[in-house]
């Protein structure tokens, strides 16, 4: 993976993000400016909460997410408030919502007594 758009709006290659990961599948930018992204580590499956830098491709892990290494995490986004939700795919029928913090990684699911979200899509608007 790597990115970086310059004026004229055309994608170059910057850099390669690995860090041992073996995909990243979710990315949304803090209200800092900062590039946060959701990643799979290799070596356990772990999914990890991380930050890009967008000039060099360099990542930094900031937390083991807690997530179920069977689910995958399809879309992360900041609210207004700089609370940041994340849409989990499970193995079942239902899905989950939570947030992320934006310190440690760590996932909290909202109303996790509910799990009524059929899925309804993949992503958060």
């Amino acid at each position: 993976y790597g990115f970086n758009v310059r004026e004229e709006g055309i994608g170059h290659l910057v850099g390669t993000i690995n860090a041992g990961l073996s995909s990243i599948s979710a990315i949304d930018f803090a209200p800092s400016g900062t590039l946060h992204a959701v990643g799979v580590r290799e070596s356990d499956n772990a999914i990890l909460f991380l930050s890009i830098n967008c000039r060099s491709a360099q990542t930094t892990v900031i937390g083991n997410t807690g997530i179920d290494t069977d689910f995958e995490v399809s879309d992360i986004a900041y609210d207004s408030f700089g609370r940041l939700f994340a849409y989990v795919e499970t193995t079942g029928s239902s899905d989950i919502v939570g947030v992320i913090n934006p310190a440690s990684g760590e996932f909290v699911q909202l109303n996790p007594g509910d799990s009524n979200l059929t899925d309804l899509g993949n992503g958060l608007a």
